[in-house]
């Protein structure tokens, strides 16, 4: 099962190159974080990130991923958006 927050928790880590920061950001434990991803790979089935002593580096199948991972988001916030419209009558349609 993959949720919405997983992706937002990878696209953060992505960005920061670094898992401390990107929790700092998220307002999450490093550990939590740190597990969350590691369980994300895991249903995956492939590591997004290449851990290091002090950052991480993304995979070329991280990259991939996040990609696709913030184009699902903005499907997702246009949905919410369209919907918001139409409970308000604004349909577009004339």
């Amino acid at each position: 099962k993959l949720e919405l927050r997983l992706l937002r928790y990878a696209i953060a880590v992505a960005e920061d190159l670094h898992f401390t920061r990107a929790s700092q950001r998220l307002h999450l434990a490093t550990p939590s974080l740190s597990r969350q991803i590691q369980q994300l790979e895991y249903t995956l089935g492939y590591p997004l990130f290449e851990r290091r002593t002090r950052s991480v580096e993304l995979t070329p199948a991280g990259r991939a991923f996040v990609i696709e991972a913030r184009r699902a988001l903005m499907c997702v916030q246009r949905a919410v958006e369209a919907g918001a419209a139409a409970n308000a009558g604004n349909t577009g349609v004339i």
